[in-house]
Order: C-alpha cells, then structure tokens, then sequence
C-alpha cells in the first residue's frame, strides 16, 4: 500500500510522520495503544490522500458511524478564562475510534458464510 499525501501543512506532516513512527514502534515492541491526530477540518486541515493512485475513500466493512465515541472533558474555566468554582463535566462526541480487528472479523464472518 502506498499512500500520499498532498495540501497538507508542515505541522501536519511532522505530526502525521510521528504518529506513523508511533505504530511502528508499538509493533516492535509488541504493545497495543490507540493513537489520535486531530483533524481539524474547520482549520486549515485539507488533506488529499491516494492509497495506490486513488482517492481514499471508506470502506463498507467499517461503519463509520458506530465508530464515535463519547469522551468526558472537564471544563475549569469559563469563556473568559475565569476558574469556576466548580468544575464541569461535558460528554462531547466528537473521536473516531477505528479498530481494524473488527473489520477482520466481518472478514472472517463472510468467509465462513460463503463456505457453510
């Protein structure tokens, strides 16, 4: 698999870079870790990515839609940057969390469908 990738800032590729580094290492050394970039497409976060010539593009096996999660954030401060005296918990859902041993599973799944 060769992937590419285009409109993307220094930062951003810097960070990508790491984080790719990061699951390398994670396999060597035999540890398992979810990893996170923010992609922060009300910024300036444009990409364009090929996989092997052709635009990236999401795959029926994943649904995209169970894949977010509800995270907790604790919120200190008020607008105006002001401590509150007590703090907030917000559930926001905005992280995808994708895991590719569930995909291998509905992979698995429709194997044993076809052979029964």
């Amino acid at each position: 698999m060769t992937v590419k990738f285009e409109n993307i800032t220094e930062a951003q590729a810097i960070t990508l870079e790491t984080m790719f580094a990061v699951w390398c290492r994670l396999g060597r050394v035999g540890s398992s870790r979810w990893t996170a970039f923010f992609a922060d497409g009300d910024g300036n976060f444009r990409p364009k990515i090929t996989i092997d010539g052709k635009e990236a593009e999401e795959s029926p096996l994943v649904d995209v839609n169970n894949c977010i999660e509800p995270i907790k954030r604790c919120v200190t401060h008020n607008g105006d940057n002001q401590l509150l005296e007590v703090p907030i918990w917000r559930t926001e859902y905005e992280v995808y969390f994708f895991d590719f041993d569930s995909v291998a599973w509905k992979i698995r799944d429709e194997i044993i469908n076809l052979v029964d």
